[in-house]
């Protein structure tokens, strides 16, 4: 399914995602989705943790729809497998992604911009559960919200199955945070379904950062940035392509069956 089969489905109406990657993952089970330096994920396993990271998000952790998790680190595989199960849920993510080296984090005037304290204020203020990065400290730590490393989302089986009501959607599932450079300027919230729209589908992928046969997008420079989910990483997912995080060299792409395109 190339994008030009993607961006006319969306001119019919919004892609429902998640009948999209079950697709995937029942058709092309050993396709490669996501790639880091620790791991290297295909469809059928992407599905999984997301089935995972939904049971655990509601049964352990008790997220339920309308509430707000925070993702705190650099772009990670695992947090990408965190919001498509709040998607599930109907929750909403609320991304601090952390764009850069650490030198360049630790380096004078950096601390309080990436991401700002005023945004880590704010996410504190809604957030009923935060996930870290491993190799981070959160920034916040309160009483009132519960705490866990991204990984531990995933890492063991979860006794729960998951009920999902929220597959269509309809509800916010992420907060884009301020722009930078509208100095402040509100933040912005988006259903699934807004995000799959025809407006965000209408974009082709980027040269740079995807490898010469188009089958891999690189996200380095973050995942969840308002000109990167919806114009960028969910056309790639929806196609099938892969996403590689953490500077993971491009994995070999195989050919997309032609029931898929």
């Amino acid at each position: 399914m190339d994008l030009l089969n993607v961006e006319a489905r969306a001119e019919e109406g919004p892609v429902n995602l998640f009948v999209r990657l079950r697709q995937l993952a029942a058709q092309m089970p050993a396709q490669v989705a996501t790639v880091s330096p620790a791991r290297t994920a295909s469809y059928r396993k992407l599905w999984s943790r997301v089935e995972r990271a939904t049971a655990r998000l509601q049964g352990e952790w008790a997220v339920s729809a309308g509430q707000c998790v925070v993702y705190e680190g650099p772009p990670h595989a695992d947090a990408l497998v965190l919001w498509l199960a709040l998607c599930r849920l109907g929750a909403c993510l609320l991304p601090l992604e952390h764009i850069g080296s650490d030198a360049m984090r630790d380096a004078p005037g950096m601390a309080e911009s990436i991401p700002g304290a005023e945004l880590r204020a704010r996410a504190a203020s809604q957030a009923t559960l935060w996930l870290h990065a491993d190799d981070f400290l959160p920034s916040v730590v309160s009483a009132s919200i519960s705490t866990h490393s991204i990984s531990s989302l995933i890492m063991l089986p979860c006794p729960y199955q998951p009920v999902v009501q929220h597959e269509d959607g309809l509800l916010d599932c992420i907060e884009f945070p301020p722009d930078a450079l509208l100095r402040g300027g509100p933040s912005r919230r988006f259903s699934l379904r807004e995000l799959t729209s025809q407006y965000h589908l209408q974009y082709r992928l980027p040269t740079a950062g995807v490898d010469s046969a188009g089958a891999a997008v690189a996200l380095d420079q973050g995942a969840f940035g308002e000109y990167v989910l919806g114009p960028i990483l969910l056309p790639a997912l929806i196609a099938g392509r892969c996403l590689v995080f953490g500077g993971a060299p491009l994995p070999v792409a195989q050919p997309v069956p032609a029931s898929l395109r």
